[in-house]
């Protein structure tokens, strides 16, 4: 059961949650649940919050802020070590998949595995070595579309979903038979 006076900060303070999910932009992670994930900052923030300690919200906002960022992290379908994001930092864009491989003594699997990780759409845009390397002449036309709307123009499953006009769940099956047919191909 809920305290009624929680409960009446909560919705005197839900802004802050409205504030901090506005200024953050991450098309990972649909807007919906970083705003739940704020509302549980929130209230965790009102549960440990006492008078004296400065101003609501400037204790309220790091709570809300770690809840929405455990959120971004646990939302990844796939998990990536703290290696391979630091090894495609150090890739060389204008070299091949083997020489980067050489380059950073790793194997050709690691630097594809980190190359399919690069955020930037405007790296992705350089990645000829990556178009070279994987072919996607195995992939049906739309495989090829939702793998380039997913990976290489950062879209959501959900923005997918509403421009192919196809449920969600079918996005994630054929991203996941997609991938399936490109890792058998390497």
């Amino acid at each position: 059961m809920f305290n009624k006076d929680l409960e009446k900060e909560f919705e005197k303070n839900i802004g802050l949650v409205h504030m901090v999910v506005n200024r953050m932009n991450f098309d990972s992670v649909e807007k919906d649940d970083l705003f739940q994930a704020g509302c549980i900052g929130l209230w965790s923030a009102l549960k440990n919050y006492k008078s004296g300690k400065g101003y609501f919200s400037t204790y309220a906002v790091p709570y809300i802020l770690g809840e929405i960022k455990r959120e971004i992290r646990n939302s990844k379908l796939i998990k990536v070590s703290r290696n391979i994001l630091n090894l495609k930092r150090k890739l060389d864009l204008s070299l091949t998949v083997d020489e980067n491989a050489k380059l950073l003594n790793v194997n050709r699997e690691t630097i594809l595995l980190a190359l399919q990780y690069y955020e930037s759409v405007n790296e992705v845009d350089n990645l000829g070595t990556l178009k070279r390397e994987i072919s996607f002449e195995n992939l049906e036309y739309i495989e090829k579309k939702i793998i380039t709307m997913f990976f290489l123009k950062n879209q959501t499953q959900i923005e997918i979903s509403k421009y192919i006009n196809i449920p969600q769940s079918n996005v994630s099956r054929i991203i996941k038979q997609a991938l399936q047919k490109l890792r058998t191909e390497v």
